[in-house]
């Protein structure tokens, strides 16, 4: 019910911004313009070459950041997460505003090359900012969300800081043009920058609807998730934790979930539990370990 409710208002929305603006439009004059039943040169050029891509890079954009704030939430838990929190998005106006500093008007021309270029730049800055969160988020090897979170937080307020420093260095002309990249338009929107878009949609999207369900759980807590048989770490990651509990493993007493101790150490019988102890337990259960133990003796 939901998506039929929203592609309503997408239609309606395209419908308004077709037939309305300086230039009325009949819906008929579009049926017609879009059909190429008698083509007059107006019409082509209010709904081809302005009113019609605005539309369809609008769509593609909004979907975009749908499928990005999506995948954001669901790795932090949060639901009020979006690349715009994480810093993201700051990497990508920092790089703009950088590359028009030291590369404006050196990049001309209405082809290929010159059209990608800025939007490349931005994706670059983006993908860097997302490696400098990811490497600071890490704590022995594992990534933790709230600590992203927090990171992501942090650094897109020192990314925006530099964004405004180097944006007061600039001219009057290039400020405009950087605050408009960087706030985002479409008024210069053309079929272009739509094909450019589309294979990133067409590749990411499907990838995306696959890992839908494991993303849904995702939002559950990490012992949840690792109940349903998610793996929450790389396998180098899990092959390191394993590697590394094998080391530290015998000198701990293991207990069952339930508290009780199991397989304690014949020279150790009357120890006291110790939580390092059960720490080494649920470690042992979290990496599929069996650890057996002979004559007070542990192995993985």
């Amino acid at each position: 019910m939901q998506m039929v409710v929203g592609l309503c208002l997408i239609l309606l929305t395209a419908y308004v911004s077709l037939t309305n603006g300086a230039f009325d439009i009949t819906l008929r004059d579009i049926v017609r313009t879009l059909l190429r039943i008698d083509p007059q040169h107006d019409y082509d050029l209010v709904i081809l070459e302005f009113r019609l891509p605005r539309i369809v890079i609008a769509i593609l954009v909004g979907m975009g950041l749908g499928m990005a704030g999506t995948v954001v939430q669901s790795l932090t838990r949060n639901q009020l997460a979006d690349p715009g929190i994480l810093g993201i998005n700051s990497g990508a106006g920092l790089a703009i505003v950088a590359f028009l500093v030291f590369f404006q008007g050196k990049v001309k021309g209405t082809g290929w090359g010159p059209i990608l270029a800025m939007p490349l730049v931005g994706l670059f800055g983006g993908l860097g900012a997302a490696l400098l969160i990811y490497s600071f988020s890490k704590i022995n090897g594992r990534l933790e969300s709230q600590r992203m979170l927090l990171t992501g937080i942090a650094v897109a307020s020192g990314l925006s800081a530099a964004t405004v420093f180097i944006t007061l260095k600039m001219n009057a002309k290039d400020f405009e043009m950087a605050a408009v990249w960087v706030s985002g338009s479409i008024y210069n929107a053309n079929w272009k920058y739509i094909v450019s878009m589309l294979p990133w949609l067409l590749l990411l999207s499907p990838i995306l609807i696959l890992r839908s369900s494991i993303m849904d759980v995702f939002q559950l807590k990490e012992d949840s998730v690792l109940g349903l048989g998610v793996a929450v770490d790389s396998p180098a990651q899990q092959h390191r934790h394993r590697q590394r509990l094998c080391f530290r493993v015998g000198r701990h007493r293991l207990y069952r979930s339930d508290g009780s101790a199991y397989c304690a150490p014949s020279s150790r019988s009357g120890a006291p539990a110790t939580a390092a102890g059960k720490r080494c337990g649920r470690c042992a259960a979290r990496y599929g370990l069996r650890l057996h133990c002979k004559d007070g003796v542990y192995a993985c």
